[in-house]
């Protein structure tokens, strides 16, 4: 998950000479791949009945085409002179803005933009110091006033970049690169994420699952202070009571795989390695409205719909692993991305699942759908699966993506029933 750097003097991340050649170059036309949907609600309760892969009838094949305008000159500048083994990550804002890290370069830029305009809008950042590789997870921008970021200018455009370690920089005008302060966050553990949330403030995450909220002074300088977890949202009262809203302490050992942020709902969504929990947020404060038990609710589902129909299931599911990667919102509700695999298969293969939950607000359905992919490569290691991230675009019955570092993958079908 996380790239050290090589040794003192070398300058340079190391990283395998595969991947390295993946981002280099554009692959072709991607596979078709079919899912079939289960038809009727699961409930966390019920025994479900296996999910049957229907195998592809004819082959789809796709163009990847040009979208908006050109890429900045910052941008080709940097991608036409890095090396084979420089760690080099995008990430793309629904507001339009974009940016790029390449080495201890963080440049940002506006997409969509007349030739014009894209020179004052596109800009360079220098990167903290870090002993490990530079990401665009751990970056986020924000509107530093009350205007949108969709129309926000680069006047107006707060950034914060934040290293694994925990050093903070946060820029509070992306028009003036070179004024910045510098804050270490004690974030008790290596750093995953950061998005930008209310009133110009940012959520940074560990690896452990430990949420801080950040937001500038007067000063420019970062303040952070923690977002109570589990039972310390209703201090002094006791765990089976906290369990009647919804809210349980995290495992000591829980792993933060995905963070999400709903602007719309002013609601942040965090999926770990044994639940999935939601706050709703303000301007100044925020409030946990749950957090579900995803371990004990999906698991033998997820086992069921692979391996419901052999004759030593019931043996089968005790050695069944599943985890947890990536999470996205629809309009048929929140879909988690999970991963299965169990080592006495041969030969052992990945199973990706999509799984939609209910979210009513303050609660999430025991009832769900369970939808296995015919994406199933074979199994290397869990660290793999855990690079895979999930697109999905907002309309049903659009394609869904998911995307390992070494390409893309395209799963064509709806979300509300059958395979197209």
């Amino acid at each position: 998950m996380f790239s050290p750097r090589s040794a003192a003097g070398s300058g340079r991340r190391q990283q395998q000479q595969s991947r390295a050649a993946a981002r280099k170059s554009v692959s072709g036309a991607a596979n078709s791949l079919l899912f079939s949907p289960r038809r009727t609600p699961l409930s966390a309760r019920s025994t479900p009945t296996r999910v049957q892969n229907l195998a592809s009838a004819e082959s789809v094949h796709y163009d990847v085409q040009t979208f908006g305008s050109s890429l900045p000159v910052k941008v080709m500048e940097a991608l036409t002179m890095a090396d084979a083994d420089d760690q080099i990550s995008v990430k793309v804002d629904e507001s339009g803005w974009a940016w790029m890290v390449c080495g201890e370069r963080l440049i940002i830029w506006k997409i969509c933009q007349t030739a014009v305009a894209k020179l004052s809008v596109c800009k360079e950042l220098q990167l903290p110091v870090s002993e490990y590789s530079h990401t665009a997870d751990l970056v986020a921008v924000t509107a530093a006033t009350a205007a949108s970021l969709e129309t926000a200018s680069a006047q107006s455009v707060s950034v914060v970049a934040v290293t694994t370690e925990g050093t903070a920089r946060y820029w509070p005008s992306l028009a003036h690169e070179g004024k910045y302060t510098e804050t270490d966050v004690d974030l008790g553990d290596l750093c995953n994420f950061v998005v930008a949330v209310r009133g110009g403030s940012f959520v940074l995450s560990s690896v452990r699952n430990r949420l801080l909220r950040a937001s500038a002074d007067s000063s420019g300088k970062l303040q952070w202070r923690a977002l109570l977890q589990g039972q310390g949202v209703l201090s002094g009262i006791g765990r089976r009571v906290s369990s009647l809203f919804g809210i349980l302490s995290p495992p000591a050992n829980d792993t933060l795989h995905a963070v999400l942020w709903e602007g719309g709902a002013s609601c942040l969504y965090t999926l770990t390695s044994s639940s999935l929990s939601k706050w709703e947020m303000d301007d100044s404060w925020e409030h946990q409205l749950l957090s579900w038990d995803a371990r004990r609710a999906l698991t033998d589902s997820i086992a069921d719909a692979i391996w419901g129909s052999e004759s030593n299931y019931e043996e089968m599911k005790e050695g069944a692993n599943v985890v947890y990667l990536d999470m996205k919102l629809s309009q048929a509700g929140v879909v988690v991305l999970a991963a299965a695999w169990h080592p006495s298969d041969y030969p052992c293969v990945s199973y990706f699942c999509l799984v939609t939950l209910q979210d009513s607000g303050a609660s999430i359905s025991d009832h769900f759908t369970v939808e296995v992919t015919k994406y199933n490569p074979p199994f290397q290691s869990e660290d793999t699966l855990q690079t895979t991230r999930l697109l999905l675009p907002q309309s049903p019955g659009s394609t869904l993506h998911l995307h390992p570092r070494a390409g893309v993958r395209l799963l064509h079908g709806d979300q509300q029933g059958g395979a197209t």
